[in-house]
């Protein structure tokens, strides 16, 4: 499941959203490209739109660090519907990522047939097309505010983006993954690259790598590589997760007995997370954790990985670090 593409979290609450197409990273941000890319390459002219509005610009390809293509969905009223385009409240067209929770914006969904069709021709903003032009289907404007949660399949086309790993850049503050090192320095090594940051314990080792907008924890044991385990977009996150593994390694480091915490099972099966988070998923696909309080949401391969996170995921630097008698200044 997590080996499947890469989908942001904005972990201040909601998701970060963009319409279906080609995208272009450059060294300046993400740009919709005015046309498809052929996949691997090679191309002469690069032209990108701006973030609102029509004009367009040659963007030099020295700037250029990936391009993949985008199919976005949104989650409206329960129902998966593709997102084709974003708009805001003065009707500019707008290409770029925009967060959930930003006021002022609407996304156009359109499908054009579903087994859902009765269901989804019912609900609010719901807007029918004459298929005798052969523009039929259905189409939604909807406030970016009242889509429920966001996904996108993307596909690779050239450069970084193709990589199994990209160049962590310098402007990202990995110190709080740092700590752990400190935290138990006897116990957990942690090891920088240019492209990944290794954290191993024993016979455990989880291997954090930027994908895009996002980070992937890719966990293996004795040299089984078992797979990405866990995906954020913030590096605390990252760090939370870690920790939450490590918690009883880190423990025994600092001389502190080892907490024992009974795993339940829900109705459904699932290890039972902490209060106010709720699990959902399977092992084929993957699990989400969603914070019901602060509407927060993250992906994980196990759901007893997910209900340890949920333990650690509310929990301040400094209450974190009074768990283990560390007291110096957060990260």
């Amino acid at each position: 499941m997590m080996e499947q593409p890469s989908i942001p979290e904005n972990v201040t609450g909601g998701f970060i959203a963009r319409s279906s197409g080609t995208w272009v990273q450059t060294s300046e941000g993400w740009f919709a490209s005015t046309w498809a890319i052929a996949e691997g390459g090679p191309i002469q002219d690069l032209f990108v739109y701006d973030h609102e509005g029509m004009d367009s610009r040659q963007v030099p390809l020295a700037t250029v660090i990936s391009a993949e293509d985008v199919a976005s969905e949104a989650l409206y009223n329960g129902h998966w519907i593709p997102l084709v385009s974003m708009w805001n409240d003065d009707s500019i067209r707008i290409r770029a990522p925009i967060a959930s929770s930003e006021t002022g914006y609407c996304a156009v969904l359109y499908v054009y047939s579903s087994p859902e069709w009765e269901a989804l021709v019912s609900l609010p903003h719901a807007e029918l097309h004459d298929q005798r032009g052969g523009n039929g289907g259905v189409s939604f404007r909807v406030p970016l505010t009242e889509i429920e949660d966001y996904r996108e399949t993307v596909t690779p086309i050239f450069g970084a983006s193709m990589a199994s790993e990209r160049t962590i850049p310098l402007s990202k503050n990995l110190s709080a993954v740092d700590e752990l090192a400190r935290l138990a320095p006897s116990a957990i090594s942690v090891a920088r690259t240019d492209t990944a940051v290794v954290v191993q314990a024993g016979e455990l080792t989880f291997r954090v790598t930027l994908m895009g907008r996002a980070w992937r924890v890719r966990k293996s044991g004795r040299s089984d590589d078992r797979g990405v385990a866990f995906e954020a977009t913030d590096e605390t996150d990252i760090a939370r997760f870690l920790i939450a593994m490590f918690a009883n390694d880190i423990r025994r480091a600092r001389g502190l007995a080892p907490r024992q915490r009974a795993v339940t099972l829900s109705d459904d099966g699932l290890a039972e997370p902490a209060a106010s988070f709720m699990l959902s998923g399977s092992p084929d696909a993957g699990f989400v954790l969603t914070d019901t309080y602060r509407q927060i949401r993250w992906r994980f391969a196990s759901d007893l990985d997910a209900a340890r996170f949920s333990w650690i995921a509310p929990l301040a630097w400094t209450d974190i670090r009074a768990e283990f008698g560390w007291s110096e200044e957060a990260p």
